[in-house]
Order: C-alpha cells, then sequence, then structure tokens
C-alpha cells in the first residue's frame, strides 16, 4: 500500500498541473489555437509522437524482459538447490553423513542469498558473480560422496550437473540485477513526456471540455508510462517487485530439516 502511494502521489500531482496549465493556457496563447495553423501542428504531433512511441516503446520492452528473465532467473535457481536435495535421495549404503553435511551446505548456501546477496540487490549495489564461498563449500561436500555402485554414480553426476546450472543461474542472477537503465534514457522519456503533455496544453482546440479531456488522459498516460519503467527498473523494490517469498520458503524448509536432525 505505501509503494502505491508514493507511486500515484506523484501521478496526481503531475495531472493537477496539467490541468490548471490548461485553464491558464487561453491567457498564453491566441484563441483561435489550433484551428488557425494546423499544418505545423500535425507535423510535431506526427514526428514527435511516433519518435516517442518507439523510443518508449522500446524502454518498456526492455526493462520487462529482464524483469520476467530475473524472476525467472531465482526461481530456477531455487528449483536448482531443491533438486540438488532431492538427488540425494537415491544416493545409496552408509552415506548418512556426507549426505547431511551436503544439506547443511545448500542451507548455508540458501542462507547466504537471502541474508547477504538479496539485501544487496535491493539497494542496487554491484556485486560480483564469481562463484561464492558458499557454494564451493557445497561443491567440497559433495566432492566427498563414495560412490559404491551404478546407482550412486548416476545420482552424483545428476548432483554435479545441478551444481553446474546452479553456479550458472547465480551469475546470470546477479548480472541481471546488476543492470539498469541508463540515467539518460530516463530523462530522455521524462523530457519528452513532458513536452508531449505541454504540446497537447498549448494546442487549444473549439471545445474546452474536449481540450480538458486530452490533457488529463494524455498526462495520466505519459506519466503511468514513465511510472512503469522507472519501477520495472527497479525489481527488488518497486510496485512489480520480484517477491522474496519462495526463498524464504525454502530457507524455511532447511531449516526445519537441519532442526529435526539435531533432535
Amino acid at each position: 500500500m505505501a509503494n502505491l502511494f508514493r507511486t500515484f502521489l506523484p501521478l496526481l500531482f503531475s495531472t493537477a498541473l496539467a490541468l490548471a496549465l490548461a485553464f491558464m493556457a487561453p491567457d498564453w496563447i491566441q484563441p483561435t489555437g489550433y484551428n488557425s495553423n494546423a499544418a505545423p501542428w500535425e507535423a510535431f504531433f506526427s514526428t514527435f509522437g511516433l519518435l516517442y512511441a518507439i523510443i518508449a516503446g522500446f524502454l518498456l520492452v526492455t526493462v520487462l524482459g529482464r524483469h520476467g528473465d530475473l524472476s525467472d532467473a531465482c526461481e530456477s535457481e531455487l528449483n536448482a538447490v531443491e533438486d540438488i536435495r532431492d538427488f540425494l535421495v537415491y544416493l545409496d549404503g552408509d552415506q548418512e553423513i556426507a549426505k547431511a553435511n551436503v544439506k547443511k551446505k545448500l542451507y548455508e548456501y540458501v542462507r547466504s542469498v537471502s541474508e547477504k546477496e538479496w539485501p544487496a540487490m535491493v539497494k542496487k549495489n554491484w556485486m560480483n558473480s564469481d562463484t561464492s564461498e558458499e557454494l564451493y563449500n557445497v561443491m567440497r561436500a559433495v566432492d566427498k560422496i563414495i560412490v559404491t555402485n551404478e546407482s550412486d554414480r548416476v545420482s552424483l553426476h545428476s548432483v554435479m550437473q545441478k551444481i553446474s546450472d546452479l553456479t550458472s543461474l547465480r551469475t546470470k542472477r546477479i548480472s541481471l540485477s546488476n543492470q539498469k537503465l541508463p540515467s539518460r534514457l530516463r530523462w530522455l522519456i521524462g523530457l519528452m513526456s513532458l513536452l508531449l503533455v505541454i504540446a497537447i496544453i498549448l494546442v487549444g482546440g473549439t471545445n474546452p471540455f474536449l481540450h480538458i479531456g486530452m490533457v488529463v488522459s494524455i498526462s495520466v498516460s505519459v506519466h503511468l508510462l514513465y511510472l512503469i519503467i522507472t519501477d520495472l527498473d527497479k525489481p527488488f523494490t518497486g510496485v512489480w517487485n520480484i517477491d522474496k517469498r519462495s526463498l524464504e520458503e525454502v530457507k524455511k524448509a532447511f531449516e526445519d530439516e537441519q532442526r529435526r536432525t539435531k533432535d
């Protein structure tokens, strides 16, 4: 609710400001308005509007695609962790200590993602995508598993493959979280939105109610578009943020298992 309030309060302010300027516009321009010289305005809206649509569409597709890829990477990383834990079931023989050690290191890895890496991504701090010490500890724990039969060999191969996937997914997650729109592009779309609204205000028209409706609709639309682009560019803090619930559930599952093991 707080995020929605912070998002839509500027929208209400900008719309009210555009309305105020629209009511004041007849005092600044000739009352004949748009109809007196339509050709220059038509050329402006055709060229500027097309350019605005291309740039805004490109930015929206970029941030939306990155947001979706980052969300998928987070979920796939958790699935890889769960697969490594589940594949340990196929290991035969007296290897309970080795399996318990792998699960412990997986828990430490999940906890490091939750308590260290996730806050860094929320704060937009740049992160090194090199393999973390917690992930190396998982590899070392798996390396201590002894193969006694064919089932162990197949299971160990599957676990090692999932660790390879986990390493790649972690790198992808960190790489995507480090990316953001260049500030110049955000300033450009903001400036173009402002110019478009000002142009609509100055155009005027024969029907004041129609003119006011156009001003309101354009102001709300371009401001919402700008808010959506900037919000999707902050995937961990915006209104459409990537939920941490799945990570916390996996972490809690490991904590419960570790607690049962100690008991």
